[in-house]
């Protein structure tokens, strides 16, 4: 559950964890900060829960620095972002990207392909290629919210402004991905989903999409690997240049 408002000239963010546990993202505004924060804390007291702020960056414990010592802060490589060069996720030039220049010639002298920009009619196809995706495990608590925060997505793709991309398999949609720029030189990329079976499809998705959507970005953040070992293994073999350090950041709630 996301809730958010408007405060004192601030976006203020209020997020929910699987265990339903309440926490804040840093506020976006021009303004008196520190008396914004002041009231988030207030709201965590008043609920009688910890302050608790994610996504917590070097620069924010900087702008933090008035809440003092009891503000403490702890950084899981879980949630660091990768970021890397747009043009080597175009070009996968050099040797570390031989691998991957490896599984595309194969995708490409395997299937008749197709890559598209994602528009408003292709949201049916990928909500049905979610479904299969996610049918493996319906188990996972974590499984279960990431189709819910991708469904949520596709729900509001042209709201939110996302851009996407559809790589299509002999007509069919075999895999999609979804993002939208930060600023001028990073894009963001979101999601990125496909059916199994098809050699080398999340390499050609990725190709594709920088291709196409990302290259007039300097870089490209894909977010973090939530501690799924294989999904660590996936962003690391495409050789970020910098790892993001985010933290989560507590205030002890104080009755």
């Amino acid at each position: 559950m996301v809730d958010y408002a408007i405060h004192k000239g601030f976006l203020v963010i209020l997020t929910s964890d699987l265990m339903g546990r309440r926490h804040f993202f840093m506020p976006l505004g021009e303004g008196n900060i520190e008396e914004v924060v002041k009231d988030m804390i207030a709201w965590s007291y008043d609920h009688k829960q910890d302050f608790k702020m994610i996504g917590v960056t070097e620069q924010i414990i900087e702008e933090l620095s008035f809440l003092g010592p009891d503000f403490t802060v702890s950084t899981a490589t879980v949630s660091w972002d990768y970021i890397y060069n747009t043009e080597d996720l175009i070009t996968l030039k050099g040797k570390k990207f031989h691998g991957k220049r490896n599984h595309i010639n194969k995708f490409d002298s395997m299937y008749d392909y197709e890559y598209v920009p994602l528009e408003p009619e292709h949201l049916p196809l990928c909500q049905g290629l979610l479904d299969a995706w996610s049918s493996k495990d319906e188990s996972s608590l974590s499984l279960v919210a990431e189709k819910f925060a991708v469904r949520e997505a596709l729900d509001n793709f042209v709201q939110i402004g996302l851009t996407g991309g559809c790589l299509f398999i002999d007509g069919k949609l075999g895999a999609f991905t979804l993002g939208q720029p930060l600023n001028a030189l990073v894009y963001v990329i979101h999601v990125e989903k496909a059916l199994y079976g098809y050699e080398g499809i999340y390499s050609k998705i990725n190709q594709c999409f920088a291709a196409h959507n990302c290259a007039e970005y300097k870089y490209i953040n894909r977010e973090e690997d939530m501690g799924i070992e294989g999904l660590r293994k996936s962003k690391m073999s495409y050789n970020p240049i910098r790892l993001l350090k985010k933290s989560v950041g507590i205030l002890p709630y104080e009755p």
